[in-house]
C-alpha cells in the first residue's frame, strides 16, 4: 500500500506535539537521562573515593584465640614493630587493635570485632620461632610462597573473617599482607644467618608489564556499562511513548476515532513508530551529549583517562551505532503496546520486556568474549561488544560493520513484522480478542502457546536445579514424563483440544518410514557438521564437553536403560511437546518455514547448553518439516529416537564424532536430500498451513 507522506507527516507531527507536552515523557525522556547520569558518575565516583577512605582510616578490631595465640601475639609484635617505626616518611599506620573476647565467633558475627587471628597446629620446632608460621586467608595476585607445605611441626595462622562485609575483609586481607610480609622478612633474616647469599626474592624476580594503556583500561570500564545504561533510558522513556500511543487511545477511545478518518491504518502505525522512534533516537542524543560534555570536556571530575577515552569523533560514533538499537528497541516497544488491551496491561507487559531487552546488554560483562563470534549475529549484544571494542581503541571495522548491520536488519524486520500483526482488527480493537477468549479452543490456545512455553521453561530450570543431583534417570522421568508430558495434558484439557490433531496423531503413507531410514544418519551427522562450525565461531572448551559426557552418561547405568531413557522416552515426550503442542499452536500463525526454524530455535533453548544449541535446533528443525510434510508425528518420533540412540552407540564404542573426513558431510547432506525427497514425493500437508 502506498503512503501518503503529507498524511504520515501531519500524523507524526501531532503526536510529537502531543508528546512534549506530557510531562511524563520530558521527564523520562529528557530530564532524567540529562540529569540521572552524571549524578551516576559524581556519586558512583565520591562513594567510592569515601568507602575507600573509611577503609584505609579505620581502626580495626580483632581477637586472638588457638592453642597458638600467645606465638600469634609475638607474631603481631614483629609486624607492629616493623610498620610503625616507617610510619613517619610513608604514612604507614598500624590500624590494628586487640579486643578481648571469651566468645570470638559470636563478637565477628555482632560486628564488635571486624576478624580472628586463630593460631593452630603444632609448637614451633626449637631455633625457628617466628619464622615458620603459615598465614591462610583470602590473597589476591601472585605469590609462590602460596604454593609451598608447611615444614612439619609449623603452626599457622588462620584469618578468619565475614565476606559479606566490607570491613571485615578488607581488615582480614591487610593484616594477612602484613603478616606475610613479616614472615618474609624473618625467614630473610634465618637464611642470611645461616650463610645463604642472597635474599630469596632476588634469585627470580618477578615483575608485571601491563601493554595496555590507561586510555584502554579506561574505555573498557566505560563500554561495558554504557549500552546498558542505555538500553535502560530507551526502555523506560520509550515505554511511556509506546504504551500511551496504542493501549492509552484504546482505553481512552480515541483510536477508534482515529480509525474514522481518511488515514489509512498503514499510516497512522507508521506515524506512532515514528514517533516512538524519536523519543529513543532523543535519548541516545541526550546520552551521547552526555558522554561528550561530561567524559570528553571534563566537566566532571572524573579519572582523566575517561577524557581521553572520549573524544567527539567517538561520541559521533557511538550514536550512529544505535541507531538501529533505538529502532529495534522502539518497534517492540509499540508491538507490546498493540498486543494490550488496556494502559495496565500494556503496563503488566513492560516488566518482561524491560528485563529480557537488557540481557544483551550485559554481554560484555562476560570474559573473552569477541566480535569475531556468534555474538556478531546477536542484534543488540553485537552493538553492546562493538560499542565496548571501540572505547578500548580496538577498531575491527569488518565485525563492527557486520554487528551494525545485523541490528539494522532486525530492526526492519521487526518493524514490518510488527505492522503486519498491528494492522489485524483484533489488536487495535479488543472487540476480536473478547469473542475469542469467551469461544476459548484452538485460537485462545494459540494466542496463550507462548505464556504456556515460557512457563513451562522457567518450571524446568528451576526444577532442574534441585534435582541436579539426582541419578539421571529419576531426572529424565520427572523432566519428560511430569513436566513436559504433564504439560501437555494440562494445555489439552484447558483448551478442549483434539488430541488427534493437536498432536498429529495420525498413520504416515508408508514410503515415508523408507524416508526415515535416510533422514536418522543423514540428520545425525549434518547436525554434527553444523556443530563442527558453530564450534568455530563460539569454541567450547573440552572440558565442558567431558564434563557433560560424564554427567549426562554415566557407566553405571547399563546401556539398555541409557537406550530408554534417553533415547526412547525423549523420542516420544518430547516430540509430543514441540512438534505437537508447539507446532500445532503456531501452525495458523507462521508461514512454514517461519515455523519451522521457530520450532527448531525454542526446541535448542530448551536444552540450554549453550555448546547444544546449534544441533539441537537444527534437528528440531528436521523434526518439525517431517511433521508439516506428513501430519504425522511418528516420523519425527523414530528419527529423534533414533538419533539419540546413535549417538549412545558412538559413545559406548568410543567411535569419534568429530574430524570425519568432508566426504562423510557431503554424503550425509546427500541422504538428508533423498529422505526430504521421499517426503515430499508422499506427503500429506499438515492441515490449516498459513
Amino acid at each position: 500500500m502506498k503512503l501518503r507522506s503529507p498524511i504520515v507527516f501531519t500524523l507524526f507531527r501531532t503526536e510529537l506535539r502531543m508528546l512534549l507536552r506530557d510531562r511524563r515523557v520530558l521527564l523520562t525522556s529528557l530530564v532524567l537521562p540529562m540529569l540521572i547520569t552524571p549524578l551516576l558518575m559524581l556519586g558512583s565516583k565520591a562513594t567510592v573515593e569515601r568507602h575507600e577512605k573509611t577503609l584505609r582510616e579505620m581502626t580495626y578490631r580483632y581477637a586472638v584465640t588457638g592453642p597458638e595465640a600467645a606465638s600469634v601475639r609475638e607474631l603481631v609484635r614483629a609486624t607492629r614493630a616493623r610498620i610503625d617505626p616507617r610510619s613517619k616518611t610513608n604514612q604507614t599506620q598500624f590500624r590494628f587493635a586487640e579486643e578481648k573476647s571469651d566468645d570470638a565467633t559470636n563478637a565477628l558475627a555482632k560486628g564488635s570485632i571486624h576478624f580472628i587471628l586463630e593460631g593452630i597446629g603444632a609448637a614451633p620446632l626449637p631455633g625457628m620461632t617466628g619464622t615458620n608460621a603459615t598465614v591462610k586467608a583470602k590473597q589476591s595476585g601472585f605469590d609462590d610462597e602460596e604454593q609451598e607445605k608447611p615444614v612439619a611441626g609449623a603452626w599457622t595462622v588462620k584469618v578468619v573473617f565475614r565476606a559479606d562485609r566490607d570491613d571485615s575483609g578488607s581488615g582480614s586481607s591487610q593484616m594477612s599482607d602484613a603478616l606475610r610480609e613479616s614472615r618474609r622478612v624473618q625467614r630473610v633474616d634465618l637464611l642470611k644467618s645461616r650463610g645463604f647469599p642472597v635474599k630469596p626474592s632476588e634469585l627470580a624476580a618477578i615483575d608485571n608489564k601491563d601493554l595496555a594503556s590507561k586510555r584502554q583500561v579506561a574505555g573498557l570500564a566505560l563500554g561495558r556499562t554504557i549500552t546498558l545504561v542505555l538500553m535502560l533510558f530507551i526502555l523506560t522513556g520509550g515505554a511511556v511513548v509506546a504504551i500511551d500511543s496504542i493501549a492509552g487511545e484504546k482505553e481512552r477511545g480515541t483510536l477508534e476515532t482515529l480509525l474514522t478518518t481518511s488515514a489509512s491504518r498503514v499510516e497512522i502505525l507508521v506515524a506512532k513508530h515514528l514517533g516512538v522512534v524519536a523519543i529513543a533516537l532523543l535519548i541516545t542524543l541526550v546520552q551521547s551529549g552526555n558522554l561528550l560534555v561530561y567524559v570528553g570536556l571534563e566537566l566532571l571530575p572524573l579519572p582523566a583517562n575517561f577524557a581521553a577515552a572520549v573524544t567527539p569523533a567517538t561520541v559521533v560514533l557511538l550514536f550512529f551505532m544505535y541507531l538501529p538499537v533505538a529502532a529495534l528497541v522502539a518497534s517492540v516497544l509499540l508491538l507490546t503496546s498493540g498486543c494490550a488491551k488496556s494502559y495496565k496491561e500494556a503496563q503488566i507487559y513492560f516488566m518482561p520486556v524491560l528485563l529480557v531487552g537488557l540481557v544483551p546488554a550485559l554481554v560484555p560483562f562476560l570474559p573473552g568474549i569477541s566480535l569475531r563470534s556468534i555474538i556478531v549475529l546477536l542484534p543488540v549484544a553485537n552493538i553492546a561488544v562493538a560499542v565496548k571494542d571501540i572505547l578500548t581503541g580496538s577498531f575491527d571495522w569488518p565485525m563492527i560493520v557486520l554487528a551494525w548491520l545485523v541490528t539494522a536488519g532486525a530492526a526492519v524486520w521487526t518493524t514490518r513484522a510488527g505492522a503486519r500483526f498491528l494492522l489485524s482488527e483484533r489488536l487495535i480493537t479488543a472487540s476480536d480478542r473478547d469473542v475469542v477468549e469467551a469461544k476459548g479452543g484452538l485460537p485462545l490456545f494459540e494466542r496463550h502457546v507462548w505464556r504456556w512455553f515460557a512457563l513451562l521453561w522457567g518450571v524446568l530450570i528451576i526444577v532442574s536445579g534441585y534435582i541436579e543431583k539426582l541419578d539421571v534417570r529419576l531426572q529424565l522421568t520427572v523432566n519428560l514424563v511430569v513436566l513436559l508430558f504433564g504439560a501437555v495434558c494440562l494445555m489439552l484439557r484447558h483448551y478442549h483440544l483434539d488430541p488427534r490433531e493437536a498432536l498429529a496423531l495420525h498413520a504416515p503413507k508408508p514410503m515415508v518410514w523408507l524416508g526415515v531410514l535416510c533422514a536418522v544418519p543423514g540428520g545425525f551427522i549434518t547436525a554434527l557438521g553444523v556443530f563442527q562450525l558453530a564450534n568455530y565461531f563460539l569454541p567450547t572448551p573440552t572440558s565442558v564437553l567431558e564434563g557433560f559426557s560424564q554427567s549426562v552418561l554415566p557407566k553405571s547405568i547399563p546401556f539398555w536403560q541409557m537406550l530408554l531413557f534417553m533415547a526412547v522416552l525423549p523420542g516420544i515426550f518430547e516430540e509430543l511437546t514441540f512438534r505437537g503442542m508447539l507446532l500445532h499452536g503456531l501452525h495458523r500463525r507462521l508461514r512454514p518455514v517461519a515455523l519451522v526454524l521457530v520450532v527448531g530455535v525454542v526446541f535448542g533453548i530448551y536444552h540450554v547448553a549453550l555448546f547444544r544449541f546449534v544441533p539441537t535446533a537444527c534437528l528440531g528443525a528436521m523434526f518439525a518439516a517431517v511433521t508439516l510434510l506428513t501430519r504425522s508425528i511418528y516420523p519425527a518420533m523414530l528419527w529423534h529416537a533414533a538419533s539419540n540412540a546413535i549417538g549412545l552407540f558412538a559413545d559406548k564404542l568410543q567411535i569419534p564424532e568429530t574430524g570425519l573426513d568432508p566426504i562423510c558431510y557431503f554424503a550425509a547432506g546427500g541422504m538428508l536430500a533423498a529422505a526430504f525427497w521421499i517426503f515430499w514425493r508422499n506427503r500429506t500437508p499438515y492441515p490449516g498451513l498459513k
